[in-house]
């Protein structure tokens, strides 16, 4: 095949076809042979709900994982789909993310709630974009932080999301006074009606005790987790920084949705280091961030080797997998 061919292929669906094969057998074989603890944390705001946390096993949350990332896969390309930030036609993302998520026992196995947050980021990225310059509508604005509120009653990591959003409100040109008002009452509302209707007693409510130490990061992070994590980190920042200054010429519109997830990235970097315990669901977000920056670079740089990055990337992720299902770390 040509490299003309070969830059085609891996940004075409005959590719991602591929590579969810790959990538559901690594998957299956990282539930079949790994050794890996399996993560029952119950991390919600509340402990109402806490009798609802049911015990899986590892298969059980290994399924869980594989819809979960696979959802998360259908709700980027319906995104994008909408709302075309990348400016060529490209699939690669959804490649990107089986990759570099289901090739990762840690995000394979993780807590249910943890699985749930990219979805959820991704739900209210959609309802942020659909509300751009319509800042006297307050609906937009009211649901994406109710969302994020009830979510919240769940696994509390959530709520930190707001802060991103409220940045991309501004990015969305939302921002007035009865906008924020709507946020905070979308905010408020869930745990209103919950301690109102004495479905979350005012004694179950349990904020987290956010612990950033040395011996609580050693304890909590593996290196596989550190190894995928500094992965996500260096690919996503060294394309988002090679593609910004052809982002920057793109219209209004489109420099808002994908700066948009360019604080989004930002900030879950800062989430997962002060809420280590919860690195797995930052990691599929941030999976998700660089992702996206990688099907920009594809479809923006035309050199004729560029596939050659893909298949490294593919590889690097490939051999991660391999390594954990030997269990060699």
């Amino acid at each position: 095949m040509s490299s003309h061919q070969l830059n085609s292929f891996i940004n075409s669906r005959y590719c991602l076809y591929c590579t969810m094969f790959i990538t559901v057998l690594l998957a299956m074989a990282l539930l079949w042979f790994s050794c890996r603890e399996t993560a029952h944390q119950y991390n919600g705001l509340t402990t109402t709900l806490q009798g609802i946390t049911i015990m899986l096993d590892k298969n059980m949350l290994g399924t869980m994982g594989i819809v979960a990332i696979g959802a998360t896969g259908m709700l980027m390309g319906m995104l994008n789909t909408k709302f075309a930030f990348i400016r060529e036609f490209t699939v690669i993302y959804a490649s990107a993310l089986l990759l570099s998520s289901l090739a990762n026992p840690d995000i394979l196995m993780s807590a249910p709630a943890d699985m749930a947050m990219s979805i959820i980021v991704l739900v209210c990225s959609f309802i942020l974009f659909s509300g751009y310059q319509e800042f006297t509508s307050r609906s937009y604005v009211f649901l994406i932080s109710l969302i994020l509120s009830f979510a919240s009653i769940f696994q509390y990591s959530v709520l930190f999301f707001i802060v991103p959003f409220f940045i991309g409100f501004g990015q969305m040109q939302l921002f007035s006074f009865k906008n924020v008002l709507a946020m905070l009452l979308g905010l408020v509302t869930p745990y209103w009606i919950g301690i109102g209707f004495n479905l979350i007693p005012l004694e179950s409510i349990s904020f987290p005790a956010l612990d950033i130490s040395f011996e609580h990061y050693s304890n909590v992070l593996n290196l596989n987790t550190a190894i995928n994590l500094a992965l996500t980190i260096i690919i996503g920042t060294t394309f988002g920084l090679i593609n910004i200054i052809k982002i920057m010429n793109y219209r209004l519109q489109l420099r808002s949705y994908n700066g948009f997830f360019n604080v989004l990235a930002i900030f879950t970097m800062i989430f997962a280091i002060i809420d280590i315990d919860n690195v797995q669901g930052y990691l599929t977000i941030l999976n998700v961030c660089m992702s996206y920056q990688i099907a920009h670079f594809f479809t923006i740089q035309h050199f004729a080797k560029r596939y050659i990055l893909f298949l490294a990337f593919a590889a690097i992720f490939i051999a991660l997998a391999v390594i954990n299902i030997l269990n060699i770390i």
